[in-house]
This record gives C-alpha cells, structure tokens and sequence, in this order.
C-alpha cells in the first residue's frame, strides 16, 4: 500500500459502515489484450454492416468505422455531461451518421448484439479484486457505482455472477439504469440510501479522479484512488482523495 496518513486511515476505520466501488479499472480489468479489444469492437461493426445490406443498404467498411467513431464521440459528450448513455445510442448515432433507418425489430437486435457481443469471453477480474470483496463483504455494506457504456449493467451483472461475487453487492448502481453518469451526486445518494449508510460512514473506492474522487469528495464520502496517474484525465486532475492505493487488493491489509 503506498503511504498514507495514518490519522486519515484511523478516522475512516473507526467510521466506514459502506465501501462503495467503482467496476472499470478498480474491480474488472479494463486493460485487456489489444486483439481482444480490436475483435469486439470489430464484430459490432461488421454485424452493423452485415444488418444494413440485408436492407440493401450498401456502406463500405471506412463508413461503418466513421460511423462508429461518431457514436464514441457522442458517448463521450455525454460522459461529460454527466448523461448515462447506451447502445441505443449508440445505434441511434451510427444510423444517423449514414442517414438511413431501419425497423425497430431489427434496431433491437443490432442493440442486443452490441451490448452482449463482450459475452464471448469472460471479462476479467483484476487480480486480488475478488478476494478483497469477499472479505470487506463479511464486514461491510458493499455497494457498485459504475458507469456503462456499449456493455449495460444487466450484462455485467452476469459477469460478476460468473466470477461469484455478485451476492456481495447490497447495491447496485449502473449508469445505463438511471439516467447519469458520475460524479452526479445522485447516484452516490443512491447507493447510500441503499446501503443505510451517511456520507461519513461511506467509502467509495475507484480509479478516476474526476468522477469517482470528485464524486465521493462532492458527496461527503471517504475517498479511495487507485494510483493510475497517466490514465485519462487523472494528471490534471485536481481533485484530493483520503487515500491512494496501488490496487483494491491493499484494502485487505487496512479494513479486513
């Protein structure tokens, strides 16, 4: 565990009745192997392509990729915007982009192909994560606060069923469920509620500084950064967690 002051780690020990974690790069391994990576995203765009030419909708493969990108590059407004956004979305985007629509039968199964196509291998917990939830779970309320992006929280949820810790989690919060993203204070409130527990007595355990850290500092939690300093935004960032860890497997050694 990286150094931390110690009166901080007395004052949350004595407090925390809840751990609230974020999934992304905290629980699930969001680095995976780059072919891996490259398959799914381009299994979604060959099933798009695929799915228009049964309507004899001709688009070539450097379409479908700008079409693509333009629906990432909406996700990403909305992330900032703090608004939950979807495969639907997303397909919404992609056929926008290329100016054409299709039916609603056949846009829910470009949906459902998307968000479940991460179904052909089991995502991957990062090492110690599962350990340390069954232990804080024998101890503390345990909440989820994740944002979703084409991967709704239905489908994750089978994935931490598969890694046998779902049963952990006495809350569970999915982006794609209610309608923001972090750090909207409405979302930590709501795991709280479900968790019976105040800001004081909440933990909230994640990788980015500008939505997990400003969201659990916003909210009046305790607050738990994994130290990834290049990733994203978190350099610039000036958001001040309570503690910073190597990896959420440190947390057994301080609260189990």
């Amino acid at each position: 565990m990286m150094t931390n002051n110690p009166e901080i780690i007395t004052r949350i020990k004595k407090n925390i009745k809840a751990i609230t974690f974020d999934l992304w790069g905290t629980l699930i391994d969001d680095t995976p192997v780059r072919d891996r990576a490259i398959r799914f995203k381009q299994m979604r765009k060959d099933f798009f392509r695929t799915t228009m030419e049964r309507f004899n909708h001709k688009i070539t493969l450097a379409t479908v990729d700008a079409a693509y990108q333009h629906a990432s590059d909406i996700f990403d407004i909305y992330w900032k915007e703090q608004k939950s956004f979807d495969a639907k979305l997303g397909i919404e985007a992609m056929l926008d982009f290329v100016k054409t629509d299709l039916p609603a039968a056949t846009k829910e199964e470009l949906i459902r192909f998307f968000e479940e196509v991460v179904n052909d291998t089991l995502i991957r917990l990062i090492e110690g994560s599962r350990e340390t939830v069954l232990e804080l779970h024998k101890k503390y309320k345990i909440g989820l606060i994740s944002d979703t992006s084409w991967t709704p929280g239905r489908v994750l949820q089978q994935h931490l069923q598969h890694h046998g810790i779902l049963h952990c989690f006495d809350s569970l919060i999915f982006s794609d469920q209610h309608g923001k993203t972090k750090p909207a204070p409405e979302l930590f409130e709501k795991a709280m509620s479900e968790l019976q527990a105040t800001p004081q007595q909440t933990l909230h355990v994640g990788d980015l500084k500008f939505t997990d850290i400003r969201g659990a500092n916003q909210a009046g939690c305790f607050s738990a950064w994994i130290h990834r300093p290049d990733y994203l935004e978190n350099s610039s960032a000036e958001d001040i967690p309570d503690l910073t860890i190597e990896s959420v497997a440190d947390l057994r050694a301080v609260f189990a």
